[in-house]
């Protein structure tokens, strides 16, 4: 043991088949910026190369999906990371960060988030482009007349279309009359006013994701099988080719990484504490494991099903699902603090 981590480790890479450089950490199969888990295990059977080919959907993971939205159960103890909370509100790998809007007088205006549920209204201003759809530009502080008017031509925005403002009553006069610097023959009217204070309004949030996401899922389930599995497989066996391969680059012939829906393998109960539950069983297709990120009765995220192989099996051979839950709790060991703990999981299977 090491810092509470078992040391999974292995002669060659299995995604390259190069040998290994013995130094490092080795994969984390929950990122690290999840926060560290005492009893994990670090899987050591890639070398560098592969390792940073694998982790390029870990920052989409982390900033493009829903899972972004409950890192604040991860109690960030390394410098390193703790940094890069201050870039979640950027994209990564082609995907935008999470969009969020609030219902105000039928439209949907784009909110800031600030901490759990409370967000704060951006100033912006809406108006219907010629095909009848709404264009949102938001309106930052201290941009000048030419900087929005660029960005209202880049929207679509044509003389005589009606305009919405939605700013901070602090700015309001100030970006009328710079409305009325660029628009000289446009008539105005008040529509209601949102008092100061808290208030309860409908919310619609979108998270947008394309293959990277599905490919840190897919390394999240293969990984941790082999770190855990006690059939004493390196990784590199023919029967995993395929996930290899979408792990790597993306590509295959299947989509590796589905919504659970009505699969034969059922989601485990969520424990009573917020966790991370990876776990793995058998279907008539093969070995597929199951990844269901910051799982608990009051979030949102989705367990996704990941086939691991597809090697035919009888239904008489499918075993219990087992796996393990990555538990958020205070735990020192050591000296060392932990996000939380490892604990053993199993499901009967039917």
């Amino acid at each position: 043991m090491k810092h509470g981590h078992s040391e999974v480790s292995a002669t060659s890479c299995i995604y390259c088949g190069l040998p290994l450089n013995a130094s490092g950490e080795g994969d984390h199969t929950i990122p690290l910026a999840y926060g560290e888990f005492f009893k994990a295990r670090n899987f050591f059977g890639l070398c560098d190369s592969c390792h940073s080919k694998c982790d390029q959907g870990a920052a989409q993971l982390l900033r493009c999906g829903i899972e972004s939205e409950y890192r604040d159960y991860a109690t960030l103890r390394s410098e390193r990371h703790a940094k890069r909370r201050s870039g979640m509100s950027k994209g990564a790998m082609g995907a935008p960060a999470p969009s969020r809007t609030v219902e105000i007088d039928g439209r949907h205006l784009p909110v800031r988030q600030r901490h759990g549920n409370s967000v704060e209204p951006s100033d912006c201003i809406v108006f219907r482009r010629a095909d009848g759809s709404e264009a949102t530009v938001s309106v930052f502080p201290r941009m000048g007349a030419r900087a929005l008017a660029r960005k209202l031509l880049a929207a679509g925005w044509v003389e005589g279309t009606e305009v919405f403002v939605s700013v901070a009553e602090e700015r309001h006069a100030e970006i009328v009359s710079m409305l009325e610097t660029l628009i000289p023959r446009a008539s105005y009217r008040e529509t209601s006013v949102l008092a100061a204070g808290v208030h309860r309004v409908k919310g619609v949030n979108v998270y947008t994701v394309n293959t990277h996401y599905f490919r840190a899922i897919a390394k999240i389930a293969f990984h941790h099988y082999l770190c855990w599995s006690t059939t004493q497989e390196s990784g590199r066996e023919p029967r995993f080719d395929e996930i290899r391969r979408f792990i790597t680059t993306g590509m295959a012939a299947q989509p590796p990484v589905v919504s659970v829906g009505d699969d034969s393998v059922p989601p485990p109960e969520s424990p009573a504490d917020v966790a991370h539950i990876v776990c793995f069983g058998r279907t008539a297709d093969g070995l597929v494991g199951l990844v269901h990120l910051f799982a608990n009765e009051d979030t949102k995220t989705r367990p996704w099903l990941v086939r691991l192989t597809h090697d035919e099996i009888s239904d008489d051979e499918v075993p219990d699902v087992w796996g393990h839950a990555y538990v958020y709790c205070d735990i020192v060991d050591g000296g060392k603090p932990y996000a939380g703990v490892v604990r053993e999981i199993r499901i009967r299977h039917g």
